[in-house]
């Protein structure tokens, strides 16, 4: 039985049992079927993963998780994450879009609603339906940190626990820093326990593909019945199933822990750099922000000159523009690596600063 008796999970037991009543096929999604008596299922119809010239191929098996997809690696990972993060249940994706696709798609049932807008009278409007709230640990565009703990104690100020769904999306923290450095994860604020799914994109600091969702066994159970978008997307191949849990385990290493380190390291040598070489500089023609995270946006109403420079110069810059983010907001992301050195660090802002003096009027670059 859950450890969240809520009024989502009551929905979603009562759509189980809908299904049970009117004898539909119910899919367990952590069940793996036989297959030694022959394939009369898959859609491998020229049978290329059994070829013996192709080895490889029953690794990459184009199939449905709902039909043949789910092996015994797949059940073996997902059991892995949940021991990892201590849930009842993870689910495995082939993407982090697909993972957030899959339960912002089909878990808010009829009546519920997810907009953050004007939280705390939305909070305040107590409703029988579930009030999902949604947030990620770290902004991926502007590098700033949710203040978890406050949103996470306000929902707990207004609405019972029965009807709150509480959601977090760690693409950009977890295992990015040290927890000795920047406590902006779950687990590092000891917040993990108050959450009721976590989302963790694999492609963004585990370095691999895939998504993950931990969660309860009865959304699980939910999602694998009525979510499409994985019931008749690919599932994981085995080669990335063990590619997964290699890239989790590197990241739980002593190296990977020293890597972190030097990560918020870098941060900060970055940001101090940076200001004290653009601090002469208008708002408008470059500015960064200075947030402690290895997300830098360099704000400038020229982004697409400055992306331009940049190339010129060796980096493969992007510029950011709208509808990518609000209008007048456009800039140049720049993320911070363990792997940077100081002289690299040294060199992009140099950069950076040359770039800034050719916007200049020319009697103010002479000053300069």
């Amino acid at each position: 039985m859950s450890q969240y008796n809520s009024a989502l999970e009551t929905s979603m037991v009562a759509a189980m049992e809908v299904r049970r009543s009117a004898n539909l096929p119910r899919f367990d999604g952590d069940i793996v079927f036989p297959d030694h008596a022959g394939d009369f299922f898959s859609n491998d119809y020229l049978s290329i993963s059994k070829l013996p010239s192709h080895s490889l191929s029953s690794s990459a098996q184009p199939v449905h998780a709902a039909i043949c997809g789910t092996t015994p690696h797949h059940v073996s990972l997902e059991r892995y994450f949940a021991q990892q993060f201590d849930v009842e249940a993870a689910m495995i994706f082939n993407g982090g879009y697909m993972a957030n696709l899959t339960f912002f798609g089909y878990a808010p049932q009829p009546g519920d609603h997810n907009s953050l807008i004007d939280l705390e009278i939305k909070l305040q409007q107590i409703a029988p339906s579930t009030l999902f709230v949604v947030l990620e640990s770290v902004y991926s565009m502007d590098g700033d940190f949710a203040p978890m703990e406050d949103i996470l104690d306000m929902v707990d100020k207004y609405i019972p626990p029965q009807s709150a769904h509480i959601a977090v999306d760690e693409a950009h923290s977890y295992r990015a820093l040290s927890v000795h450095e920047a406590r902006v994860s779950l687990r590092a604020w000891g917040l993990e326990k108050r959450v009721h799914t976590c989302h963790l994109p694999l492609t963004k600091g585990v370095n691999f593909i895939g998504g993950v969702v931990t969660t309860t066994h009865t959304v699980y159970q939910y999602l694998s019945n009525y979510a499409r978008s994985w019931l008749f997307a690919t599932s994981l191949p085995h080669v990335d199933v063990v590619g997964i849990k290699f890239c989790f385990e590197v990241m739980q290493s002593e190296e990977a822990e020293e890597l972190r380190k030097k990560v918020a390291h870098n941060a900060y040598f970055f940001m101090k750099h940076f200001q004290e070489q653009t601090r002469e500089f208008p708002r408008s023609n470059l500015n960064g922000r200075g947030l402690i995270s290895p997300v830098f946006p360099v704000h400038t109403l020229k982004a697409v000159s400055l992306q331009d420079h940049l190339v010129k110069y060796g980096y493969a810059a992007h510029a950011i523009v709208y509808p990518g983010v609000p209008q007048g907001q456009d800039r140049v992301r720049v993320v911070i690596h363990g792997g940077n050195s100081e002289a690299e660090i040294r060199a992009f802002v140099k950069t950076l600063r040359a770039w800034a003096l050719m916007q200049m009027p020319q009697t103010i670059q002479a000053r300069l």
